[in-house]
């Protein structure tokens, strides 16, 4: 996930998020 904020960290999470 790449957005306009692009927070590496906050990005993992988001996509590991989504996983679930």
């Amino acid at each position: 996930a790449s957005f306009s904020f692009n927070l590496g960290q906050f990005d993992q999470i988001w996509e590991d998020y989504l996983a679930h």
